[in-house]
């Protein structure tokens, strides 16, 4: 269930990523940068790329190695790590254990959220079985799915920031 809902939010991350680039891109000065016909030539001729635009979005989009997906698995970490934080606030709190806050307490945490996400998400590359059960999904399905992440996120946001107010 959890391993499920983890990827989800995962896929789900990496699929704003991708839109986020590629809006992005209508407006970035690198892709104007590799339409210089010098540029391209160079790029043929070193680097044996016929076109650089497709070349940076793959660096970017490509599901196993692609930089956008390293960013959404530091999103995922950062998710993970916010909600046990406010959780475990709202604990302490409640049991008065406030001065077990320390540095060593948001280190544990830290460690914590990212070998949650290893094992569960990361580890021998499970996320891509998900990517391609995720794959066939509708467009009514994707939407629906990346606005339910997004509501998640702000209602963890809402409650990391209840715990630091409230609580």
């Amino acid at each position: 269930m959890i391993n499920r809902a983890l990827n989800k939010l995962h896929y789900c991350l990496y699929i704003i990523e991708c839109k986020a680039h590629l809006l992005f891109n209508k407006i970035n000065p690198t892709i104007l940068f590799f339409k210089i016909p010098f540029i391209r030539k160079k790029f043929k001729n070193n680097e044996g790329i016929d076109e650089p635009v497709e070349w940076f979005n793959d660096f970017w989009l490509n599901k196993e190695t692609g930089f956008g997906l390293i960013f959404t698995g530091g999103w995922l970490v950062a998710i993970v790590f916010i909600l046990l934080f406010s959780l475990m606030r709202i604990v302490f709190n409640l049991v008065n254990l406030d001065e077990l806050l320390n540095e060593y307490y948001f280190i544990a945490l830290g460690i914590l959220s990212y070998l949650i996400c290893y094992f569960i998400v990361f580890r021998e590359d499970k996320y891509l079985v998900y990517f391609d059960c995720f794959k066939y999904w509708t467009k009514r399905e994707k939407t629906t799915n990346v606005l339910y992440t997004i509501f998640f996120i702000v209602c963890i946001t809402a409650l990391f920031f209840g715990s630091l107010i409230l609580f």
